[in-house]
């Protein structure tokens, strides 16, 4: 969240998240990849993989190759 901090910021956050989604997506068919996109995961699980903090840098998306 220090990033954004008007208003705005959850939106600009899911836009951001959209962007990198789409990247991803083109990325995997330009290399022929399949590839899955989602939002059903486990929150603690993807964290303690990712060593991340679940409260200061939530997983919104994962996608797979």
């Amino acid at each position: 969240m220090w990033r954004y901090r008007d208003s705005r910021s959850y939106r600009v956050i899911l836009i951001d998240v959209g962007h990198v989604l789409m990247n991803f997506r083109a990325c995997c068919e330009a290399l022929g990849l399949a590839y899955f996109c989602g939002q059903g995961f486990s929150d603690s699980a993807l964290c303690s993989l990712l060593d991340l903090d679940q409260e200061a840098e939530p997983a919104m998306m994962v996608g797979i190759i």
